[in-house]
């Protein structure tokens, strides 16, 4: 085996050895890695909560002094078996309960939040203050083992390291296997290569393979072919050329009695263009707007009575006399500017500015102009028209304080409704957040009636959230303050298999069925959308679905149409919509059934934000719907929005990311 480093074969095998050790070793890196960051976040986000918990535990003991009280708060804690050691101390600094002192001591457990690898310190530390009353008592200290962790991240690497060796290994065989295969083949091609380069264009290369080395030989013969046709046309060539010759020289003859007729026809022209030139004389003279010309440095060579007139002076020798008519500019920078741009783009259009008159007294205008050079690209001079613009620059000041006062209007209401969400969702989602735990907790002692307190309590503080919601994004629409990041989004991975995941429990409480039928033949429908308008659009009519549906089912089907593209349609077999609502069923706080005697709760902006979201994205909706037959709203996607490539897939998707800054 010939392993010459200039050889195709050794560049080859040493190429794709790289690819294949690079694959391993990112394999072998990477993957534990990643597991061991993630399983050391988890972990610190549930000791943390843990720890948070128990510090509000213990807080009322350690404020009473009843020791005998935290400990039975503790208790369950530090039965954990991975919970190294747990400790209360007070603002003292003196140490009022503790489990596995010792141990906590050698660990240095007041370091906390951090993690040390060692034989004996392997614990993550958190430090949580102890707060009763508004009022700091001390600080509760725990240490959670990292031992099991280590353990699987050990045994990771060890089964890692051995699948990445035999992938090394089977990669290596295949390349020494592959290659004979393929350099075997350009061998051959090689040597006919040297003998038709030796002068014997009648040789061929012989080679029967079906893969592109067989191509590259099947055409490097018909190369050949067309070469040894290719001298036999050229004599023929030859012999027509000297045929063309003679005709040539008789068009030569017709061209000179086309010249003769040419110059008759210039004559005509030249008359033509005279009489061309009196007119735009008598249009220079008469035009409304001012036109001038002028060289680069602002010496005026021509301008009309109406430019003189607008600047203030009396006659063309007056305007003359000044050496820079970019003097005039209000902002002396301005005609350097004004320079440049004609530098650049060899015209400037509508250039608008400031400009003092003889007088002293300042109008607006508004020039273009463009420059003429020579043969060389030498600017010659300038020539343009200015219109005065005075009145219309004092409508636009009036306009734009105007439009500024709207906004500021918009942007007081937009902070004043951002900033309410704010301080009622942060009680809510305390009150959630913490009902919750104690319903997991109490959930094998509660009694029926306070289960379902519970529910209402959870039921009522998210519909509240859900409200506060729309009535937010309704007006960042409205405002024009919300943000679409239109990226690539898989609708069905990343949208509506979340979204039936978590409407399905709901549904089925109420004895519906909830699926999705996927009638494409592709398996990954991925679109350029607002990954966080789309779900809230999905989400918004699967609620209303299941909202307005007693009995039946919820069915999301997605079907593709040649000439419109992707269509997504969300029906119901619910109480269905009367024709005469079907015109205001997207109005925002509209609700077929007005009043406190209706039968479905809502606020009316469901559909609003649909409607508005649909738009946003380039999307269009529709609407069938009979009462008492239940409704279908269908959503086109355009095909210019349909993507092949695969979206980013980030650690958390754009909507939980924008929930998550809204709470």
């Amino acid at each position: 085996m010939d392993f010459r480093l200039n050889s195709i074969k050794t560049k080859l095998i040493l190429l794709i050895i790289l690819v294949i050790g690079a694959i391993a070793t990112f394999v072998f890196i990477y993957f534990p890695y990643k597991f061991e960051k993630q399983e050391i976040n988890a972990i610190r986000n549930k000791v943390n909560t843990l720890a948070g918990l128990s510090a509000q535990s213990v807080a009322p003991a350690l404020y009473f002094d009843d020791k005998q009280a935290l400990e039975e708060e503790i208790t369950p804690l530090i039965k954990n078996p991975n919970i190294e050691y747990l400790v209360v101390r007070t603002n003292s600094d003196s140490n009022y309960y503790s489990s596995n002192f010792e141990v906590a001591e050698k660990a240095d457990y007041k370091l906390t939040n951090k993690i040390k690898f060692g034989s004996n310190q392997n614990i993550l530390k958190v430090q949580v203050p102890v707060v009763f009353k508004e009022q700091k008592l001390g600080n509760l200290y725990v240490g959670y083992s990292l031992k099991r962790l280590l353990t699987e991240v050990s045994y990771m690497k060890k089964h890692i390291a051995f699948i990445s060796l035999l992938i090394f290994l089977v990669g290596i065989i295949s390349i020494i296997i592959m290659e004979r295969f393929i350099t075997r083949l350009l061998s051959e091609m090689v040597k006919a290569v040297e003998k038709v380069k030796a002068g014997s264009l009648s040789n061929r290369a012989v080679i029967f393979s079906k893969d592109e080395i067989g191509f590259l030989a099947k055409s490097f013969n018909e190369m050949l072919d067309k070469i040894e046709q290719t001298n036999e046309e050229l004599e023929l060539i030859n012999e027509e050329l000297e045929i063309r010759v003679q005709d040539r020289t008789i068009e030569l003859e017709n061209a000179l009695k086309s010249l003769q007729e040419e110059n008759r026809q210039r004559k005509l022209i030249q008359k033509a263009l005279r009489e061309s030139e009196e007119r735009f004389r008598s249009l220079f003279e008469n035009s409304t707007i001012g036109i001038y010309r002028s060289t680069p440095s602002g010496k005026i060579l021509m301008a009309n009575p109406t430019l003189i007139k607008m600047l203030g002076y009396d006659s063309l020798e007056d305007i003359q006399s000044i050496e820079n008519i970019g003097t005039g500019y209000l902002n002396p920078s301005t005609r350097e500017k004004f320079k440049n741009l004609l530098k650049k783009n060899d015209k400037v259009l509508g250039f608008e500015e400031a400009w003092k008159r003889k007088d002293g007294s300042v109008i607006y205008i508004r020039e273009s102009a463009r420059s003429v050079t020579d043969e060389e690209g030498n600017i010659l001079y300038y020539e343009g028209s200015v219109e005065d613009i005075t009145s219309k620059k004092i409508i636009e000041k009036e306009l734009i304080e105007a439009k500024e006062k709207a906004e500021a209007s918009l942007k007081l209401k937009s902070d004043f409704l951002a900033q309410m969400s704010h301080e009622i969702r942060t009680p809510v989602n305390s009150i959630l957040s913490y009902t919750g735990l104690l319903k997991d907790e109490l959930k094998n002692t509660l009694p029926q009636d306070l289960q379902l307190s519970f529910d209402m309590i959870n039921n009522g503080g998210r519909r509240l959230i859900r409200t506060i919601d729309m009535i937010l994004n309704m007006s960042e629409l409205q405002t024009g303050t919300f943000e679409a990041q239109k990226a690539p989004v898989h609708i069905t991975q990343e949208i509506l298999k979340p979204l039936i995941g978590e409407f399905r429990p709901i549904a089925q409480s109420k004895g519906l069925k909830l699926e999705m039928i996927n009638k494409t033949n592709k398996k990954e429908l991925i679109v350029l959308a607002d990954s966080y308008s789309l779900t809230q659009t999905f989400a918004n009519l699967i609620d209303n679905a299941i909202k307005y549906t007693q009995e039946g089912e919820i069915g999301i089907k997605i079907y593709q149409d040649d000439k419109k593209g992707l269509n997504i349609e969300v029906a119901d077999t619910g109480i269905g919509i009367s024709k005469e609502f079907l015109n205001n069923i997207f109005d925002p706080f509209t609700q077929e059934e007005q009043g406190y005697t209706r039968k479905f709760e809502g606020n009316g902006l469901g559909l609003a934000l649909v409607k508005n979201y649909v738009k946003l994205n380039g999307f269009t909706i529709s609407i069938e719907s009979e009462k008492g037959e239940g409704s279908v709203f269908k959503i086109n996607i355009p095909k210019d929005l349909i993507k092949d490539t695969n979206p980013q897939i980030f650690e958390m998707n754009e909507y939980e990311q924008r929930k998550q800054k809204l709470i």
